[in-house]
């Protein structure tokens, strides 16, 4: 509903020359091609870069990979605790030295895509420039890596589950948690919540403690207001479901809603925004492979297509039938 969202879905078989002159086609017509294939797979398909650059010199071509294709590692499969594991990031992320397994922390799995596109983007401006395209690749080993330059740079992560001190973590008021930062050094800090003035001279430990049992004590509504006017930030952690409801939120387009296959879907809407080319979510996905005839039709292999149509008439009420009693039996 989020990646594949704005996109058509072609199902082909790459084992077949028909299915492999298919996807040649598509390139003919493309700007850029992305390919997540392990070491040596993209090149026997004719779809490495050399081969793909024969056929279209100016395509940007963008290989994601979980090391990279060069040297000893290039040939591993990736997934996203490897990509954590070999920076250092499943250590950092755990306590006392002991490796902590975070499954939904997807920051190699994302981070790939978004930094994929931001090469992409970079190889389009020089192909506006020069006319030439050329190989754009990123892996789930270079993105960690990207995250820990604060600690490659020597900075030791000093913080526990709750946050990096007394002044910058989350705290548990009466109603909910609330995250709690200090903000601009020049405002009057702790002295200026009437509160918790008398607490200025206390720091570390013991001002945490004092911390934890004042604000327990009240709920976030009420500690808002003398916070931020003393210089501070302060939020109380809303979950998921509160942030897709906030009327804001909805009327910005960052919350979408709408019915899809057979069920009524809500997600995140485009982030980006742009003053002269606005986004929408305007088209989320079929079910996979539903768009093939249409595609075939435009390469001009109208003859495939119609046999495909029926097929794939079939396959959307199957995996709409699919969908309802894997993820909302009770919507029968």
């Amino acid at each position: 509903l989020s990646l594949n969202r704005g996109k058509r879905t072609v199902l082909v078989d790459l084992g077949t020359e028909e299915g492999v002159e298919v996807a040649h086609r598509l390139v003919d017509r493309a700007d850029v091609l992305v390919v997540n294939f392990t070491r040596g797979v993209a090149e026997g398909l004719g779809l490495g870069y050399d081969e793909v650059s024969e056929r279209r010199p100016d395509i940007v071509h963008c290989a994601v990979s979980a090391y990279g294709h060069d040297g000893p590692w290039g040939g591993g499969r990736g997934y996203e605790q490897l990509g954590q594991t070999t920076t250092g990031l499943t250590v950092r992320q755990g306590a006392g030295g002991r490796p902590a397994y975070q499954p939904m922390r997807r920051i190699a799995d994302y981070g790939a895509g978004i930094l994929g596109a931001f090469g992409v983007t970079l190889a389009l401006l020089h192909r506006m420039r020069t006319g030439r395209g050329q190989r754009v690749a990123t892996s789930l080993a270079q993105v960690c890596t990207f995250h820990q330059i604060p600690f490659v740079l020597g900075e030791e992560p000093s913080y526990d589950e709750h946050g990096r001190g007394p002044l910058r973590r989350l705290y548990r008021a009466a109603d909910r948690w609330l995250f709690l930062t200090q903000g601009d050094g020049a405002r009057p800090g702790l002295v200026g919540v009437p509160e918790l003035a008398d607490l200025a001279g206390l720091d570390g430990a013991a001002l945490e403690a004092e911390l934890e049992r004042r604000i327990a004590a009240r709920p976030v509504g009420e500690w808002l207001p003398s916070l931020r006017a003393a210089g501070f930030e302060a939020l109380g952690c809303r979950t998921v479901g509160e942030m897709l409801d906030d009327p804001y939120a909805v009327a910005r387009g960052l919350s979408v809603s709408r019915e899809h296959l057979g069920m009524r879907r809500r997600t995140t809407g485009p982030s980006p925004r742009f003053s002269r080319t606005p986004v929408a979510a305007v088209r989320w996905p079929a079910p996979y492979g539903a768009d093939t005839p249409a595609v075939l039709e435009e390469l001009g292999l109208a003859d495939r297509a119609a046999g495909l149509a029926d097929r794939r008439v079939a396959v959307a009420a199957t995996l709409s039938d699919f969908a309802i009693d894997a993820l909302c039996p009770s919507a029968r």
